[in-house]
């Protein structure tokens, strides 16, 4: 008998966007699940199935592999990109690792000022319901998502089993990540795009440098220039040099060219 074939698909992993004001308010990003997915209609934050593929070179490393589809899966559902290194563990539920032991994880990326939500990518609109938060939080402003207080969270009963250890966990660490937050030194101000909070960033790395990042749906930050209507090889003007005293003569008239057929015929006298 021949070897048994290796699973595609080996773990599965949560990507939550947490929002701190820094006066004791802790908000998560969520969206309402459609038919199209499991647990349909439930409140729950970005995550998906982790692949083998992504798993490092083997195959064999499914934190790797999650903590990779987690930031993929956090683009894909909404817009947002973070970066890697700011991306912290979050505790998971025994019971939600569907493949076995070990094989579900939980990331975390805390903003402390709310950035705009550009939405989710064409390819995975079909996971989410369209005004699905309406009337719950406040809206992200792309139509599927919505900030809402993780104490409000844990009290509903349409949140996803899986969400709730990971939002009572960022409950405990809040304080900490705050801290550290405020005590990074100040960075230089750089300009904000769409993806970006409004207002300033405070000059912090870390937690608030992916919200300077461009994202994929941002505008350009200039508009393009039009192609120069002068001639392919002409000199710019700043390159023409200044008039010689040879330019003012007078240039001999070009000679124009003998008419041929019926005008010629014409100017001859011979008739039309």
């Amino acid at each position: 008998m021949g070897k048994a074939k290796k699973s595609k698909n080996v773990g599965s992993c949560g990507m939550y966007l947490f929002l701190d004001d820094c006066k004791g308010n802790l908000s998560l990003l969520v969206h309402r699940r459609s038919k199209q997915v499991s647990e349909s209609n439930q409140v729950a934050a970005p995550g998906g199935i982790v692949e083998r593929s992504r798993c490092g070179p083997d195959g064999s490393d499914i934190y790797v592999g999650a903590r990779a589809t987690a930031l993929a899966e956090l683009r894909e559902e909404t817009g947002f990109e973070v970066e890697e290194p700011d991306v912290f563990d979050l505790k998971t539920a025994p019971e939600c690792a569907w493949w076995g032991e070990g094989t579900h994880f939980n990331f975390g990326y805390v903003c402390y000022q709310r950035p705009t939500i550009p939405g989710p990518e064409r390819d995975s609109l079909h996971e989410l319901i369209r005004g699905g938060m309406e009337r719950i939080g406040i809206p992200a402003g792309d139509g599927y998502h919505a900030w809402v207080e993780i104490n409000e969270l844990l009290e509903r009963d349409d949140l996803m089993q899986a969400c709730r250890v990971p939002c009572k966990h960022f409950k405990e660490l809040a304080p900490t990540l705050a801290e550290q937050w405020h005590a990074l030194p100040p960075k230089p101000s750089t300009s904000l795009s769409r993806g970006s909070p409004e207002g300033s960033l405070h000059g912090r790395p870390w937690v608030t440098q992916a919200l300077a990042r461009p994202c994929k749906y941002a505008a350009p930050s200039a508009p393009r220039l039009r192609p120069s209507p002068e001639r392919k090889g002409a000199k710019p003007k700043s390159a023409v040099q200044a008039p010689s005293a040879h330019e003012d003569e007078e240039l001999p008239a070009r000679p124009m060219k003998r008419p041929r057929g019926s005008v010629a015929r014409q100017l001859a006298g011979l008739g039309p």
